[in-house]
């Protein structure tokens, strides 16, 4: 039994962390070509570069909608075989719709299916580019935000439940356009260094400096709301010091700063010299904009597989840490 356990645990970490990522990396790639591309879009419509990068990011949302749909169902499966341990395939597809109808998790899930089925419509139309992009944008923040009352902060009652569950949307959404925008954005730099490129310096540095705007307050965001679900789901210092939960919470915020402290460096560093550096020195710019990217989009990454985990711990271990104190 209890190896059952442990395997169905690790399966759902991994579950969770994939429909994370894929979430974050949609909703991302979304919200990139609605805010940071629409200018280049509009105002130059021979630029063949820059539909190329929107193509690219179009593609992007697809594969991390597909992914994100077949990691959700995977998600509830696993879940279900948890709750009523019991991995037999005949009482998976029994217990299933009960799971759906009868707990918040599944009220959740279906409501995010139905939003989900509308972003793929909305990703899907083409006959105008200005109308189905920010329906498709409103849609994208729906659909992260909604995952908050599928976890920690979806649990919680009344006024304070609600104010916790908001608070994690908001988290999930700053996460979601900051994370899941580096790809579309490193792709863009890849694009910009290739010798047929028709994307201007000019244009370059504008996508990069609106991102970093949305960065600037996406970092604001996720830092205060950091703050306030630390407060709500960690009891105490010794519990974050001591507890499974509270370790991992601290990997993350370290791969946080790490991420905060490259986005620093392209901002203030390397993103005015897109303009102002000769010809060969943009290029080496470009280079090392599209390297950080990369990396800053890996951190995050890794930081959505901890809170893949995360998920699976219960957050206020008091007692499991004042047992293990007394262990030692």
């Amino acid at each position: 039994m209890h190896a059952l356990e442990d395997q169905l645990t690790e399966a759902l970490i991994v579950v969770r962390a994939l429909h994370l990522a894929a979430t974050v990396m949609l909703v991302g790639a979304v919200i990139f070509q609605s805010w940071v591309m629409a200018p280049l879009l509009r105002g130059s419509r021979e630029a063949v570069d820059a539909h190329a990068v929107a193509n690219l990011t179009n593609r992007i949302a697809w594969i991390s909608f597909a992914v994100a749909v077949c990691a959700g169902a995977a998600w509830l499966v696993v879940l279900t075989a948890q709750i009523t341990s019991d991995a037999n395939w005949d009482a998976l597809l029994g217990n299933v719709p009960t799971l759906l109808t009868q707990t918040q998790f599944g009220r959740v899930a279906e409501l995010r299916f139905v939003i989900g089925i509308l972003l793929a419509c909305a990703l899907g139309w083409r006959r105008s580019r200005d109308g189905p992009r920010w329906f498709a944008f409103a849609l994208a923040l729906c659909f992260a935000s909604s995952l908050a009352w599928a976890g920690h902060s979806g649990a919680g009652d009344g006024f304070t439940g609600d104010v916790q569950a908001v608070v994690d949307a908001l988290h999930l959404i700053a996460a979601s356009a900051w994370v899941g925008g580096l790809v579309p954005l490193a792709c863009l730099f890849v694009q910009a260094l290739r010798p047929s490129n028709s994307l201007s310096p000019a244009q370059v540095a504008d996508i990069t400096q609106r991102f970093s705007i949305m960065g600037i307050v996406c970092v604001t965001a996720l830092l205060i709301t950091g703050l306030i679900n630390t407060w709500f789901l960690v009891a105490s210092l010794a519990i974050l010091v001591g507890s499974s939960y509270g370790q991992l919470l601290m990997i993350k915020v370290a791969l946080f700063l790490a991420m905060v402290g490259i986005a620093t460096i392209n901002r203030t560093r390397l993103t005015p010299m897109i303009i102002v550096g000769a010809t060969d020195v943009r290029a080496k710019i470009t280079r090392h904009l599209a390297r950080n990217s990369f990396i800053e989009a890996g951190l995050g990454l890794a930081i959505l597989a901890i809170v893949g985990a995360l998920g699976t711990l219960p957050p206020e271990l008091t007692q499991e840490h004042h047992m293990h104190s007394h262990a030692h």
